[in-house]
């Protein structure tokens, strides 16, 4: 999109936008980052995709990565709680989302599964032995 486009697609002022592209490192406020994460929210996969190749350190798949961050974008409650941790980790405010979301893509689920298996035998007389001694 243009930088006219994109900002009336936000609904926010072009030199808003532009002012993006003069300071690419400068992080948003967090209203802002709202009103961003909400578009890439109601994005299509496709663009997810594509958002996801230009921001993301490579390390996941397009699919890996659009998947993980439909599960983010669907879970009610995670929003709250990834702004709470970039406020006490003194995080730009998304950050905790995009880490989230990135982590995700690149888990592997059998090994999970397997790790909660094993947790699961840990009894808590185990881990209070192993404490005290």
């Amino acid at each position: 999109m243009t930088n006219e486009g994109f900002a009336a697609h936000l609904g926010i002022g072009v030199r808003t936008v532009a002012s993006w592209h003069q300071r690419p490192d400068m992080s948003p406020t967090a209203a802002m980052q709202q009103i961003l994460d909400a578009a890439l929210q109601q994005a299509s996969i496709e663009e997810k995709c594509r958002f996801a190749q230009l921001t993301s350190s490579g390390a996941a798949d397009d699919v890996a990565f659009a998947e993980a961050d439909r599960q983010v974008s669907t879970d009610p409650n995670i929003g709250v709680l990834l702004e709470w941790l970039d406020r006490h980790a003194g995080w730009p405010p998304g950050m905790a989302r995009r880490k989230v979301v990135e982590r995700l893509a690149v888990t592997d689920r059998g090994e999970l599964y397997g790790r909660r298996q094993r947790h699961v035998q840990v009894k808590q007389m185990h881990v209070a032995d192993a404490l005290s001694t």
